[in-house]
């Protein structure tokens, strides 16, 4: 049926498969708590309301009901099981969100007491509700189950009004009649919920639409089950024939989204992984010519925006692998990445662009920073700044912003050119 609040997940252990999918699905069901308290209560009224009438109706039903025959207590012992089964299994799709009951909920309004049929409804869909970790209140929460029982009631008044018989194509039009008093019971509580949570009408619309057409197709396996085999609990066998089904193809999708969630992690990884430095685990040079792209269209579309480009050239790395080996060199490269890392503002990139050479890149507002704040930052760290091979660590450093010049990889040559000067420059006072 159309559950209230438009949200089923389309396998109910779906969320296992993966870490990443079990986080994104609490960070879903926590914004969505949020949004709830911060808009008050008018979004927690509906379903304390309509799902409060409801349970109320069903008390009052049951006032009304007899005794049971031994065939109708097997068939509950049937039919519910069945139904808390297709109530845990759904299916998604576009358009909206499903649980296959329809095809046992016409089996039981034709076979058992119609008093009875809500009362049923309502303990099938408390047993099959999927667990919430949400603090809401527990009578909130069995409000918001309840208030999806709405729908049953519409076919126990028609079928009630008609006095039906046993199960027979000659009353085609009592059970249309039934299934459109369904539509129009579920379809209300919907929109009743639609309206005032402020959502999509024409989008619930169209789910309303995909959810009935389901509906009735479900509706037709419930009725011929039960006209084929004469009303008999065998109806009840040929009625769940829909929830097996679904099963298979639930065991099957959720192999399928195991092995599409394996294959786009390694894609993931793959991907992260080319835009890394292995010797650093900085950015590598790919990933620096996307920052400096990225950062251009910042600028363009936030003129305000400062970027701030600062190169670094590790010095004495040609000495260090020369009379220390290539490993106290490399040992050289990763002190002076941790060392950027550690002085980069927060956001900044940072990345190793060539042998001995680094680059940073940072997007701020003005007056926020200045290069030359960055670079004393970077300087402060690297004076007492030693490797386990007592190589001393020593960069020689640039720096530029866009503005003032014209742009961002003008900003970043412009502060290449100072590096460079500036490993000129230490040279002179080192020979001096």
């Amino acid at each position: 049926m159309l559950l209230g609040d438009a949200v089923t997940m389309e396998i109910s252990d779906r969320t296992s498969l993966t870490s990443g999918a079990a986080r994104a699905e609490a960070l879903a069901r926590t914004r969505q708590m949020i949004r709830i308290q911060r808009r008050g209560r008018g979004d927690r009224l509906p379903p304390v309301v309509l799902g409060g009438s409801f349970i109320a109706v069903t008390l009052l039903a049951l006032t009304q009901l007899e005794s049971f025959s031994t065939e109708q207590v097997l068939a509950v012992c049937l039919l519910l099981p069945a139904y808390v089964l297709a109530q845990r299994l759904g299916l998604d799709d576009d358009d909206g969100s499903f649980v296959m009951t329809q095809s046992v909920f016409v089996v039981m309004l034709l076979l058992l007491p119609l008093a009875a049929v809500p009362a049923i409804v309502l303990v099938g869909a408390i047993a099959g509700e999927r667990r919430d970790p949400s603090p809401y209140h527990p009578l909130y929460k069995l409000c918001h189950i309840a208030m999806n029982g709405w729908f049953c009631i519409g076919p126990v008044l028609v079928l009630a009004a008609a006095h039906e018989g046993p199960a027979s194509f000659d009353q085609w039009p009592v059970y249309v009649a039934a299934l459109l008093a369904q539509f129009v019971f579920d379809g209300t509580v919907g929109f009743i919920c639609c309206i005032v949570s402020g959502g999509n009408l024409r989008a619930h619309t169209r789910s309303v639409l995909w959810i009935d057409a389901m509906e009735i197709r479900l509706a037709t396996i419930g009725l011929t089950a039960l006209i084929a085999t004469n009303g008999s609990l065998w109806a009840i066998v040929f009625a769940s024939a829909p929830i097996g089904i679904l099963i298979l193809v639930t065991r099957d999708r959720r192999t399928q989204v195991a092995r599409a969630v394996a294959v786009s992690d390694a894609f993931d990884e793959v991907v992260e992984q080319s835009f890394v430095d292995p010797l650093t685990s900085l950015a590598n040079r790919r990933k620096w010519i996307e920052a400096i792209n990225n950062a251009e269209d910042c600028r363009q579309a936030d003129a305000a925006l400062v970027v701030t480009a600062v190169m670094a050239d590790v010095d004495g790395l040609k000495c260090v692998n020369d009379s220390l080996g290539h490993q106290a060199g490399d040992e050289l490269l990763r002190e002076a990445g941790d060392l950027l890392r550690e002085a980069a503002p927060d956001g900044a990139v940072v990345a190793r662009i060539g042998g001995d050479e680094f680059a940073m890149l940072v997007v701020h507002r003005a007056g926020e920073l200045s290069s030359a704040e960055i670079i004393a930052r970077i300087r402060s760290r690297s004076r007492a700044r030693t490797t386990s091979s007592d190589t001393t660590l020593s960069m020689s450093l640039g720096a530029a912003s866009c503005p003032s010049a014209s742009s961002v990889r003008d900003a970043v040559d412009l502060a290449d050119r100072r590096t460079l000067e500036d490993k000129r420059q230490r040279k002179v006072g080192r020979a001096g």
